[in-house]
């Protein structure tokens, strides 16, 4: 029975640690620091920095409004599963929206360049 407890408490930690680097990884590239990460989510820093080094878990609350926050789905913080293509499209708006508004048609022009580009050499 000990043996079965501990296997799970470890089971438990490895989750915690990698949800954490998800965590993590996905707030820095919303640019975000933790205390801004903390108060948005309406918890303590120290909670957001115990999450992230895989310190403790959250609630399902918690999980749901951090999800939204970084325009993730629960699927991928919990298990890092996603739909390539929906990653790929979320991570493309998170680095447009950090873009000045004044160059956002410069950004569009440059991106339906780059996608004539692609277009021409998938031929």
């Amino acid at each position: 029975m000990l043996k079965l407890h501990l296997e799970v408490m470890n089971l438990k930690n490895t989750l915690n640690l990698e949800i954490g680097q998800r965590v993590r990884e996905q707030r820095t590239l919303m640019g975000y620091t933790r205390e801004q990460f903390a108060e948005a989510l309406d918890i303590s820093e120290r909670f957001a920095t115990d999450i992230e080094l895989g310190n403790r878990g959250m609630s399902f609350s918690t999980l749901i409004r951090l999800c939204k926050l970084l325009s993730v789905s629960s699927d991928y913080i919990l298990m890092g599963k996603t739909d390539e293509q929906t990653y790929n499209t979320n991570k493309i708006e998170r680095i447009i929206s950090g873009i000045d508004e004044k160059y956002l048609p410069y950004t569009e022009d440059i991106l339906t360049t780059l996608m004539k580009i692609i277009h021409i050499s998938e031929k």
